[in-house]
């Protein structure tokens, strides 16, 4: 065995064992989403009624500082005055927003046929890197088949991003006509590929894990079911009381901006 053939069958092992890692961090993170969705919906039915008195308190707390924001501008002669506090105003948006603000007029304009002389020629291109009847191995021609369905999609579709994408990806190399050192070359790229989707989907856990969601699911783990929820509903109710208590004091506010007025 050549020094080159050595290197190709040492590559080759530390890139089973990086697909390995990668088909295993991408099953604990999806074991880890199903975990989650799970205890997100047993989290919503088990504090559902809390939830619905924290939105009924923000409801008219958002109401009453309305008819406030109203009386003020009475106050300041910006209203006409009602007869009564128990007639019906509505509050009108003085400054609604304008659809043209989310308008970006800087975007540059991409010209149609630069991007699609583009595309075809990144087609091309592709085209004959993945075309599988360049190939002689039997494996090679079904995994560039694979990659060559893709790129017909994309240059269907003219997603140019997609086709740029594939062009990134590593060549599928033929053993039967590329030589060791095409292999070789091959291998490694593969190898720190994988090496970076092994590293996304331990972000992608990490990140989970970190969420709000998950810090809870964490905090709620050893607790019984019957449990493990009695803090939250608890806080949500102290919440919920606040926000009561806020109402109040607006209430109050209310009543004295109408005694001033009348």
């Amino acid at each position: 065995m050549t020094p080159e053939e050595e290197e190709i069958q040492k590559r080759t092992q530390a890139l089973q064992s990086a697909e390995t890692a990668l088909v295993q961090a991408e099953a604990d993170y999806a074991e880890y989403r199903l975990q989650l969705k799970a205890f997100e919906q047993a989290y919503i039915l088990a504090v559902q009624d809390e939830q619905w008195a924290i939105e009924k308190w923000e409801s008219l707390i958002a109401q009453q500082l309305s008819r406030i924001q109203f009386l003020l501008a009475v106050q300041d002669g910006l209203e006409p005055c009602p007869s009564s506090p128990y007639v019906s105003f509505a509050v009108e948006n003085m400054t609604p927003s304008s659809s043209t603000e989310d308008l970006d007029l800087d975007e540059p304009i991409i010209s149609e046929v630069e991007t699609s002389s583009e595309i075809k020629s990144l087609y091309r291109e592709l085209a004959r890197r993945y075309h599988p009847d360049l190939a002689e191995n039997p494996e090679v021609r079904k995994q560039r088949a694979s990659v060559m369905q893709e790129i017909n999609t994309a240059y269907q579709q003219r997603d140019l991003d997609a086709l740029q994408q594939i062009s990134n990806r590593p060549s599928i190399v033929d053993p039967i006509n590329d030589s060791l050192g095409d292999q070789l070359v091959w291998i490694i790229r593969r190898e720190a590929e994988v090496g970076l989707l092994v590293q996304a989907a331990i972000d992608k856990l990490a990140a989970s894990k970190s969420s709000p969601l998950g810090e809870l699911m964490s905090y709620c783990a050893n607790r019984t079911e019957e449990n493990r929820f009695v803090d939250v509903k608890r806080a949500l109710n102290c919440q919920a009381q606040q926000l009561r208590e806020e109402w109040g004091f607006h209430c109050q506010h209310e009543c004295d901006l109408w005694q001033a007025i009348l």
